[in-house]
C-alpha cells in the first residue's frame, strides 16, 4: 500500500516535471522569437538611428592616439629606468606603436586605393605562405622532423592571425 502511494507520488511528479519544463520552453521560445520579430519593426517605430561607422572609427582612431601616448610615455620611462635596451628593440616597439596608430587613422579613409596596411598584410601573407613552403618541402625531403614543422607553422599561423586581427 505504502510502495503503491510512492511510484503514484513519483508518478505524479515526473507528470508535473515535463509539464513545467514544456510550459517553461514555450515560453521561452515565444519571448525569444516574439521580440526578436518585432525588434526591427520597434526600432524604425522609435526612430533609432543606426551607429554611423565614421563616428566609431573617429572616436576609436582619437582613443587610440591616447593610447599610443601613454604607451610611448611608459616606454621611455622604462628606458629611463632599465638603462641598456638594444636600439633595435627600442625602434621595433616604437614602430609596432606607430603602426598601430595609422592602422586606426587609416580607417577613416575613402576605400578609394589599398591602405599601407592592406598592402602590408598582403605582402606579409605572401612572405607566410613562402616560409610555410620552404618548411613543408625541408619535411618531405626528411631535412626537419615533423615536430619542427609543426612548431613552424604553429608560429607562421600565429603571425598570421594577427595579420587578420588588424583587417
Amino acid at each position: 500500500m505504502i510502495v503503491g502511494r510512492r511510484r503514484r507520488a513519483r508518478r505524479r511528479g515526473m507528470t508535473l516535471r515535463r509539464t513545467a519544463t514544456g510550459v517553461f520552453t514555450v515560453a521561452v521560445v515565444a519571448t525569444l522569437v516574439l521580440q526578436g520579430l518585432t525588434l526591427p519593426w520597434m526600432a524604425r517605430r522609435l526612430r533609432i538611428q543606426p551607429d554611423d561607422p565614421r563616428d566609431d572609427a573617429l572616436a576609436e582612431a582619437g582613443v587610440q592616439q591616447a593610447a599610443s601616448r601613454a604607451a610611448q610615455q611608459r616606454l621611455d620611462a622604462e628606458l629611463s629606468r632599465n638603462g641598456e635596451v638594444p636600439e633595435a628593440v627600442v625602434e621595433r616597439l616604437r614602430s609596432k606603436l606607430n603602426d598601430r596608430t595609422n592602422l586606426a587613422w587609416e580607417r577613416l579613409g575613402g576605400r578609394r586605393r589599398e591602405t599601407p596596411s592592406e598592402v602590408y598584410s598582403r605582402l606579409r601573407r605572401a612572405m607566410l605562405e613562402a616560409e610555410r613552403e620552404v618548411f613543408r618541402q625541408a619535411r618531405d625531403e626528411g631535412t626537419i622532423p615533423e615536430e619542427v614543422l609543426r612548431r613552424a607553422q604553429r608560429d607562421l599561423d600565429l603571425e598570421e592571425s594577427l595579420l587578420e586581427r588588424e583587417e
